[in-house]
């Protein structure tokens, strides 16, 4: 997750005053050992605080900095001022953002039913559920009930409450392609049948489209200055790289073959193709 650009020995018998090396941005004393550099968020950090209990921002991953305090959310998860000032708390933030999810689909000729329950929860709940998790920024699970009287199953997305809104809508996109997967498919649980590195991989592309969207839409306009703006943009960017540079199976090499697979023959052809073939094209 962090690689250093270089390591930076201090000498301790420099005053601090003097020494022409930036300090570490976790506990602004003279680094004992060598001194790191976070490449994508660009803070100095003691190589010590790895490992040395110093906590981290759930979301965006950087370690606490000195004079910041982050925010419990209430169920273990600790978040950044910066990362909690457009975390998605209660239903009231959640509704606007479904509404900009479904615009989302319906600009790339999709349609996601609009009944399906999409329920905030905490981790523990999560857990209760046996959440599938898929990265460490997003966790979700879906959850289904099969009813006699329909030809078929009800979902309702259960997602962890607190992400900053633009992870959340990477979530939602993720999950909304998951069930209109599920709607293409002719017979009951076909969805299921599908390899799961073109089911995930699919799914992530949806995510990061909505996440390339997220930059250029005029939604920034929302937030409350140009310094949170930045960071969104920032946050965007970071989530694209974990995505473009993720090592799992499923979601990092589906994600990079489906991506592959859309650019080549477009979004519609690619679905069309996997809805019928139940694999990706070419």
């Amino acid at each position: 997750m962090f690689r250093p650009e270089r390591r930076f020995p201090f000498d301790l018998n420099v005053p601090k005053h003097n020494c022409p090396l930036p300090a570490c941005n976790v506990c602004d004393h003279q680094v004992l050992s060598f001194l790191r550099k976070d490449e994508f968020w660009g803070y100095f950090y003691c190589y010590r605080h790895l490992t040395d209990g110093t906590p981290r921002c759930w979301s965006c991953h950087r370690l606490k900095q000195k004079h910041q305090q982050l925010i419990d959310v209430g169920d273990g998860r600790k978040l950044c001022p910066d990362c909690y000032a457009t975390a998605v708390v209660d239903v009231m933030k959640l509704k606007p953002l479904v509404e900009e999810l479904h615009k989302f689909y319906k600009k790339l000729g999709l349609s996601v039913e609009r009944d399906i329950p999409i329920l905030l929860v905490d981790k523990d709940e999560i857990n209760r559920v046996n959440a599938i998790v898929i990265n460490t920024i997003v966790q979700m699970k879906m959850k289904r009930q099969h009813l006699s009287f329909r030809k078929h199953p009800v979902t309702s997305i259960v997602v962890l409450f607190g992400m900053p809104s633009v992870c959340m809508g990477r979530t939602l996109a993720h999950e909304m392609m998951h069930v209109w997967l599920e709607s293409q498919l002719k017979d009951h649980g076909q969805h299921l049948s599908l390899e799961k590195r073109v089911r995930e991989g699919i799914c992530e592309v949806m995510s990061y489209t909505w996440l390339e969207s997220a930059i250029t839409d005029d939604q920034h306009s929302s937030y409350k200055s140009k310094e949170q703006t930045r960071f969104v943009r920032k946050l965007i960017a970071y989530s694209k790289m974990k995505m473009e540079t993720s090592v799992k199976k499923d979601s990092g090499d589906g994600f990079r073959a489906a991506k592959q697979a859309v650019d080549k023959f477009g979004l519609k052809h690619t679905l069309n193709h996997i809805a019928r073939k139940k694999r990706l094209p070419g």
